[in-house]
C-alpha cells in the first residue's frame, strides 16, 4: 500500500508499523468489576492475562519476558518478509491485499500497481538490466512506551551515536493518559535520541500540546516529535485547528499523525470514503 501511496501523491513514504512490542494498556480503573466480583485489570499480555478470573488477573514477572521473545519473533518474521520479496516492485501480484476486492475502487488499485511494474520494466528496458533495490523496503516498529521499566531495560549507548536510545522500537510513544508534563513517561522520553510521539486527546489544551513541544524537542529537530491525534469524529472539528495554530506559532517543528478513528465511530466509517477531507483552518 505504501508504494500505491507514493506512485499517487508522488511523496516519499515512511512505513511505521504499530507492532512488535504494544503489549501494556492503560488503565483509568485499577480494578473490573463483573458482578459481585471484583478482580485487578487487564493491563496488557506483558503484566497479565485477559480471562476474567484471580489467576489470570494476577500480574506475573514472567511475562515481561514473553513480551519481549514475540516481540523479537516479530519484528524477525517482518525482516524475514521485507528481506525474502515480499515487497519486491517485481512481483505486484503479491499486492492484491484483502480489503481491496471489497472496495469500490479495486479497479482503479489493480491499475495503479500495473502501472508500477510496467514503469518499473520500462526503465530497466531502459538501463539495460535490473534495478538495484527494488526488490525490498525499510519497516519500522512503533509502540506505546508504557511499562517504563521495561523500557529502561532496553534503553543504550550505540556505537557511534551519541546520547541514549531505546532499542526495544524504532518510534517510541506517549499514550494520552500518560502524558503529563511533570510525569515519569515525560521525563524519560525527553532523554532518550529516538523519534518519539505523543498520542493528544480532546482534553487536551493548545497550550499543554506547545510545552510538551518545547519539552521534548527543546532543539526544534525536524522529525524529533510526532503528535498522534485521536479528537473523534465528533470533535475533530473543534480540537484539531487549536492545536494546530498554536503549535504553528511558535515556531516549533512537530509531525502530525491523524489517526484514523477521527472520522469514525466504532468500527463503521461513516464518511464517504470516496469524499474528500475537509480542510480545517491552520
Amino acid at each position: 500500500m505504501s508504494l500505491v501511496l507514493t506512485q499517487g501523491a508522488k511523496k516519499r513514504v515512511i512505513r511505521v508499523g504499530r507492532f512488535a512490542g504494544q503489549y501494556a494498556k492503560p488503565r483509568s480503573a485499577d480494578t473490573e468489576t463483573r458482578g459481585a466480583v471484583s478482580l485487578p485489570s487487564y493491563r496488557g499480555d506483558m503484566i497479565n492475562c485477559a480471562g476474567f478470573t484471580l489467576a489470570e488477573r494476577t500480574p506475573d514477572p514472567q511475562l515481561l519476558l514473553r513480551a519481549y521473545e514475540r516481540s523479537g519473533l516479530t519484528i524477525n518474521f517482518i525482516r524475514a518478509l521485507v528481506d525474502g520479496g515480499f515487497a519486491d516492485l517485481h512481483h505486484p501480484e503479491y499486492w492484491d491485499l484483502g480489503f481491496v476486492s471489497k472496495s469500490r475502487r479495486a479497479t482503479e488499485y489493480r491499475r495503479m500497481v500495473e502501472s508500477i511494474g510496467e514503469s518499473l520494466r520500462f526503465l530497466e528496458t531502459l538501463i539495460g538490466g535490473p534495478v538495484s533495490n527494488v526488490n525490498r523496503v525499510d519497516f519500522y516498529t512503533s509502540h506505546e512506551g508504557m511499562h517504563l521499566l521495561y523500557e529502561q531495560a532496553q534503553t543504550r549507548h550505540v556505537p557511534r551515536r551519541t546520547g541514549w536510545y531505546n532499542l526495544s522500537t524504532h518510534l517510541p510513544w506517549i499514550g494520552d493518559r500518560t502524558r503529563a508534563l511533570g510525569g515519569a513517561h515525560v521525563e524519560y522520553f525527553r532523554g532518550i535520541a529516538n523519534p518519539i510521539a505523543v498520542k493528544l486527546g480532546p482534553s487536551v489544551q493548545p497550550e499543554e500540546a506547545v510545552a510538551l513541544a518545547e519539552t521534548l524537542n527543546p532543539g526544534n529537530q525536524p522529525g524529533r516529535l510526532t503528535f498522534i491525534l485521536r479528537f473523534g469524529a465528533d470533535q475533530v472539528d473543534r480540537c484539531l485547528p487549536p492545536v494546530v495554530n498554536a503549535v504553528q506559532r511558535t515556531g516549533r517543528s512537530v509531525a502530525v499523525v491523524l489517526r484514523p478513528d477521527a472520522w469514525q465511530h466504532g468500527d463503521h466509517v461513516e464518511r464517504d470514503p470516496d469524499a474528500p477531507f475537509r480542510q480545517h483552518p491552520g
